[in-house]
């Protein structure tokens, strides 16, 4: 009986514990999409936006994407909260942002990929930023994961290559909180590109409910850019990385320019010219 009575107690303990959130454990979801899930586009048939050259006026552009919802492969929780901190920020600093987020397909994607390349010019700043699942097809590149029916979408690195090399703008920015998504370093093609992503090829990226966000957004963007003020990207990726590397990520860039640094925004006082604000700074 004394047994009986123990064992019921250690039952009514472990119902309490699964029903109270003070104890509720909730491990790390992985953004990793499974090849087998996925459509893939490695040469996207996208319309020519047309050329824009420099006018003399410097605008800010960002395009914005936070997948939540995937028809074969788990959906997100964070993703779109990783978008809409990047969203508020870049409008604070003074960049149009255009916000996807929770189902969003090929289609949609390539309607404002397509307005993005049709606006900026020659002397404009972009941002590209995407949050969702990533994947890599046997380790020789890597694709954003899209939502779709009945597959769900794979946008490869390639296909982002092309569309991209459509920009009239020499300042570009890109930014991927997803898994196995280092390949994505392709994207920078000259001088004034960066690219900052959550994993190479075979790593994972995470998102963590007692961060809110994925782990990479959370600790690039909250804690390097908007607490620790850093103003270079170099500076925010650093501290990404050593904060990720504890969480058995593997976070990469891709720096068009080593030699100088990259900010969202003109950057004064210190030298360069001219009235004092410019795009890189000397390392």
């Amino acid at each position: 009986m004394r047994i009986q009575l123990i064992v019921i107690s250690m039952l009514l303990l472990a119902l309490i514990c699964i029903h109270t959130p003070i104890f509720r454990f909730r491990l790390p979801k992985l953004r990793a999409a499974d090849p087998n899930s996925v459509e893939v586009i490695t040469s996207w048939e996208f319309p020519n936006p047309g050329s824009q050259p420099a006018d003399g006026v410097v605008e800010k552009y960002a395009l914005v994407v936070g997948v939540t919802d995937y028809t074969l492969n788990p959906d997100l929780e964070y993703t779109d909260d990783d978008a809409y901190s990047w969203a508020d920020y870049l409008e604070s600093i003074g960049y149009e942002v255009k916000l996807l987020t929770g189902y969003v397909d090929a289609s949609t994607l390539e309607r404002e990929l397509y307005f993005l390349l049709e606006t900026e010019d020659g002397d404009d700043y972009v941002a590209f930023i995407f949050a969702g699942h990533g994947v890599n097809f046997f380790f020789l590149y890597s694709a954003i994961v899209l939502s779709g029916w009945p597959l769900d979408t794979a946008i490869s690195q390639y296909a982002l290559k092309d569309i991209f090399s459509y920009a009239d703008s020499k300042h570009i920015f890109f930014f991927f909180d997803a898994c196995q998504i280092g390949g994505m370093s392709t994207l920078v093609t000259s001088s004034e590109r960066y690219a900052a992503m959550a994993s190479d090829m075979i790593h994972t990226a995470i998102e963590d409910s007692s961060l809110g966000h994925g782990a990479f957004t959370y600790f690039f963007l909250i804690e390097g850019i908007i607490r620790s003020d850093y103003k270079y990207m170099e500076q925010a990726f650093d501290y990404a990385y050593d904060e990720c590397k504890k969480r058995s990520m593997n976070p990469t860039e891709a720096d068009g320019d080593p030699e100088s640094y990259f900010a969202l925004y003109p950057v004064s006082g210190s030298g360069g010219g001219g009235g004092g604000d410019f795009f890189y700074e000397i390392k």
